[in-house]
C-alpha cells in the first residue's frame, strides 16, 4: 500500500510536469508499474493509468505554462490573436454614431482667381500639394483627415453628406483630447477655385457620423450635391486682433482675413510678394510689425482739431494701453510659487470661464496652466502653458 502511495505522488509530478503526449504518460506509467513488479492485475492497472491520466483542462494549462515560459513565441500568438480580432478602425465601436468636428481644406492650383491666404504658395502650406493623402491615395471626393487612432481605410458615413473614407492627416487633426470636444475630421472639397468655394461656404460644423463595416450599404459624398445646411455651424474665436487692424485702416473683405494680413505685410515689408513664405499668416513677424505700427501711429499722432473722433481715438488707446499693463503683469511662475501677477492671470482665466473661481490664491498649480492651455486651445492658439505675444494680444482684446 504504501509502495502504491509513492507511485502515486510520483505520478501526479507527472501530471503537472511531463510534456508527453497521452499516450506516451500511459505507457510509462505501465512500464513503471511493472518494473516494480506490483502484484496487480491488468484492470487495476488500467484503472491506475485513468485515475493519474491528466484532464483536458490540466492539459490546457500545461500548454499555456509552457507558453508562457517560451515568451516570444507566447507574445507572438498574442499579437496574431490581436490583429485578427481587432477593428480596423482601433478603439471605436462600429455602426455606433458620434458627434465630429468636420473642417474642409482643398487643392489649390497655380492662377486661381483668389487664395485661402492670399497666394498659391501660402495655399500649399496651408493644405499641403493636394495631390495625394497620407497614405498615397491619389485625392478623390470622399477623401478625409482623421487623427491617428483613426487607420488609413477606415470608412465614415455621416448623416446627410454621405460615405468617406480615411486617407489623410493634419496637423491640426486631432482626437479629442480630454473629452470636452469632438474628434477632428477635414473633408478633401476638390481643386482650385470650386474647392476653395467649397471649403468657405462649409466653414466649420459638428456632424453626426459612424464607422462603417460594410460600405457596400452606403453612398460616397459628391462634391456637387453637398448639403452645406447640415450639421450645426461652429466658430472658433479669432486670435487676429481685429481692432488694432481696423484701428489702422485694414478690414477683412467678406471674412477673409488672410488677404487682409497679406495686404499689410506688403505694404509695411513683412513679406516682399504673394509667393514669400509666411505672406497671409499672422505669425510672430507681423505680429511685431503691427505692434510696432500702430504704437508708432497712436504715440506720435494728437488731435489736430479736438474733434469727437479724434477723442474717440485718444481715449480708445489710453484704454489699450491701461489693458496692455494690466496684461503684461500676468506671470507664469514655476509650481508652487506665489505672486500678485500670477493672481491677476488666475483672476482673468476665472472671467473667462477656463478656471474655477475658488483657485484664486496667487499661486502657480497645475489647474491654472491647464486654464490658460484651454484659454489658448478656444480661441486657436498654440497650447504652449506660457504667457507668449500672441497670446497677450488675445488676452488684451478680451479684458473688459
Amino acid at each position: 500500500m504504501i509502495e502504491l502511495l509513492y507511485f502515486k505522488n510520483y505520478f501526479m509530478d507527472i501530471r503537472f510536469y511531463s510534456s508527453g503526449l497521452q499516450s506516451q504518460f500511459s505507457e510509462k506509467v505501465s512500464t513503471l508499474l511493472s518494473a516494480k513488479s506490483i502484484g496487480i492485475s491488468q484492470n487495476q492497472k488500467e484503472e491506475i493509468i485513468k485515475a493519474l491520466t491528466p484532464s483536458l483542462p490540466q492539459r490546457v494549462w500545461h500548454f499555456i505554462w509552457k507558453c508562457i515560459q517560451k515568451r516570444p513565441f507566447f507574445y507572438f500568438v498574442l499579437a496574431t490573436i490581436g490583429v485578427i480580432t481587432f477593428p480596423a478602425h482601433g478603439a471605436h465601436a462600429n455602426e455606433v454614431w458620434q458627434d465630429f468636428e468636420a473642417t474642409a481644406y482643398y487643392s489649390p492650383l497655380p492662377n486661381q482667381k483668389n487664395y485661402y491666404r492670399g497666394s498659391y504658395a501660402a495655399d500649399i502650406r496651408l493644405n499641403g500639394k493636394g495631390t495625394h493623402g497620407a497614405d498615397g491615395t491619389p485625392v478623390y471626393a470622399g477623401m478625409i483627415a482623421a487623427p491617428k487612432n483613426y487607420n488609413f481605410g477606415t470608412y465614415i458615413y455621416f448623416d446627410g453628406l454621405g460615405l468617406t473614407r480615411v486617407h489623410d492627416r493634419g496637423g491640426a487633426i486631432k482626437v479629442s483630447a480630454n473629452g470636452d470636444h469632438h474628434d477632428r475630421i477635414d473633408i478633401w472639397m476638390g481643386y482650385g477655385d470650386a474647392g476653395l468655394a467649397r471649403t468657405k461656404k462649409w466653414g466649420r460644423k459638428n456632424i453626426r457620423g459612424k464607422i462603417i463595416t460594410n460600405p457596400d450599404l452606403y453612398k460616397f459624398l459628391n462634391l456637387n450635391t453637398i448639403d452645406f445646411s447640415i450639421g450645426e455651424a461652429t466658430k472658433r474665436k479669432s486670435s487676429l486682433p481685429l481692432n488694432m487692424f481696423k484701428a489702422l485702416g485694414f478690414e477683412p473683405v467678406d471674412g477673409d482675413t488672410a488677404a487682409m494680413v497679406l495686404k499689410f505685410q506688403l505694404q509695411f515689408g513683412v513679406v516682399d510678394s504673394e509667393e514669400a513664405h509666411g505672406a497671409g499668416y499672422f505669425g510672430p513677424k507681423t505680429t511685431a510689425k503691427l505692434r510696432e505700427v500702430y504704437d508708432a501711429k497712436f504715440e506720435k499722432e494728437t488731435p489736430k482739431t479736438g474733434s469727437l473722433l479724434d477723442k474717440q481715438m485718444t481715449e480708445k488707446h489710453k484704454r489699450y494701453q491701461e489693458k496692455q499693463e494690466k496684461v503684461f503683469s500676468f506671470r507664469t511662475n514655476s509650481i508652487g510659487k506665489k505672486g500678485s501677477g500670477i493672481k491677476a492671470l488666475q483672476e482673468f482665466l476665472i472671467r473667462q470661464g477656463v478656471l474655477d473661481a475658488r483657485v484664486n490664491d496667487g499661486i502657480m498649480n497645475i489647474a491654472t496652466l491647464g486654464a490658460l492651455r484651454k484659454y489658448q486651445y478656444q480661441n486657436g492658439l498654440i497650447q504652449t502653458g506660457r504667457l507668449d505675444l500672441r497670446t497677450k494680444i488675445k488676452m488684451i482684446d478680451d479684458l473688459k
